[in-house]
């Protein structure tokens, strides 16, 4: 059971004088008006400088602190660092337009700088909880009531089952409630997720994160109030979650309340929106701008490794001949014919794309001239032993780093370079 005073109760009246650094008056103004909508009573005390802030701080009293995070500002983080360097523990609320905060590192290092909260503008919704939960006083953590705990308790519980996301609470490192909407999410029973092990439905590619947060375990300290994770399901998919945490202590130990959104379509939607920006529509091999970043990943590799990598550069014979005798429609499926091969040849770890209109490009990671070669190879016979008609070809043209230049264009000139080569011989053998 849940002691009823461990989490801030929605009809209990509370009066908090605020320290707000804010430099535009319509946020501020939105910011209160959410928090006056509320049974929170906010006397706010305003200001735009870290001067005035740091004044402020000496000579005031306050509750908490709030401040702006925006893109190419950093005041927010400054009034932080200020105010810790001060010997001031008061909680810092910092509200930003973007769920991390860019050029200050991850979540987890902001908060272990001193960020009480970090919670998104775009979920002004968020911004009482966050406040309350902030504010919440020691004393009223510790106290407990024999009396008010069953009652306390089931209030809980009937307002964790009414809401549509999931409610999981562990104590001491050990499920202990979880709503139905948990359920849901997880496709397992609440008796199934009492018993199990409280790691058993992260993702193994997120339990490093979770477990470096000391979510499940009975040790208490400062952690990220928002976070994003990945969870596996009783019939084995994968989801993406939107936790929002906070402490608590019952029974005389702590614990964590996590309340979970699934995001697994905007998740998929949005890789999906990456996938497309870095293809190319016609083949499906990578385009351009992949191909460059895959370039540049290996040669940051290859300077530290000492490691060769190579690029083979290729385009496909007359095409122009094609679309002239059997039209365009054709030409692109000559086209395609090479990107399915190009993606049944090569190694998963191996980069083919479409480097624009008849060229193609491989980028094959520690992989010297000679291994390259034979993959040209390989390549050229499956293309030749393709029975559909009209027949095509390839040329090639091959180039390794560090050995013939040092530059994404030195690598490109030389392969091409050969390349031409190449398809001049061939013309000079077929007249």
């Amino acid at each position: 059971m849940l002691d009823g005073e461990t989490l801030p109760r929605i009809g209990q009246h509370r009066s908090l004088r605020v320290l707000f650094l804010e430099d535009k008056p319509d946020d501020l103004e939105l910011c209160v008006a959410e928090l006056r909508k509320t049974n929170l009573t906010i006397f706010p005390d305003i200001v735009k400088t870290l001067d005035d802030f740091s004044m402020r701080l000496q000579t005031g009293s306050y509750d908490a602190v709030v401040a702006a995070y925006r893109p190419g500002s950093r005041t927010g983080m400054d009034a932080l660092t200020l105010m810790r360097g001060m010997g001031n523990e008061l909680p810092f609320i910092l509200i930003a337009l973007l769920t991390g905060v860019p050029g200050e590192g991850s979540n987890v290092s902001c908060i272990k700088r001193g960020l009480s909260h970090l919670v998104p503008a775009i979920r002004p919704s968020l911004w009482p909880q966050v406040i309350r939960r902030a504010t919440i006083r020691p004393e009223e953590r510790r106290k407990k009531s024999d009396e008010n705990l069953p009652a306390g308790g089931h209030i809980f519980s009937r307002l964790a089952g009414e809401i549509n996301s999931g409610i999981f609470v562990y104590l001491r490192g050990k499920c202990q409630y979880v709503n139905r909407e948990a359920e849901n999410i997880t496709g397992y029973s609440r008796s199934e997720l009492l018993l199990m092990d409280s790691l058993q439905v992260i993702h193994v590619d997120s339990r490093e994160i979770v477990t470096g947060m000391g979510f499940c375990t009975g040790h208490a300290g400062v952690l990220p109030h928002h976070f994003e994770t990945q969870i596996v399901t009783k019939s084995g998919e994968t989801r993406w979650l939107d936790i929002t945490a906070c402490s608590i202590e019952a029974d005389g130990g702590h614990g964590w309340l996590f309340k979970a959104f699934d995001i697994t379509k905007r998740k998929m939607a949005f890789e999906e929106m990456q996938r497309l920006a870095t293809s190319d529509a016609l083949t499906g091999l990578a385009n351009y701008r992949r191909l460059l970043e895959a370039f540049d990943s290996e040669l940051d590799r290859s300077q530290r490794t000492g490691r060769s990598f190579s690029l083979l550069f290729m385009d496909l014979d007359r095409l122009k001949n094609v679309n002239d005798t059997h039209g365009h429609a054709v030409g692109s499926r000559a086209l395609r014919r090479v990107g399915t091969v190009l993606q049944a040849q090569c190694r998963s770890l191996d980069t083919p794309a479409r480097y624009g209109g008849d060229e193609f490009a491989v980028l094959m990671p520690e992989t010297k001239a000679s291994a390259a070669g034979h993959l040209a190879d390989r390549i050229a016979d499956a293309i030749r032993d393709d029975a559909e008609l009209p027949r095509i070809s390839v040329s090639f043209g091959l180039a390794s780093c560090p050995e013939d230049g040092q530059s994404f264009q030195d690598i490109l000139e030389i392969a091409d370079s050969r390349l031409y080569m190449t398809k001049g011989y061939k013309i000079g053998l077929t007249g």
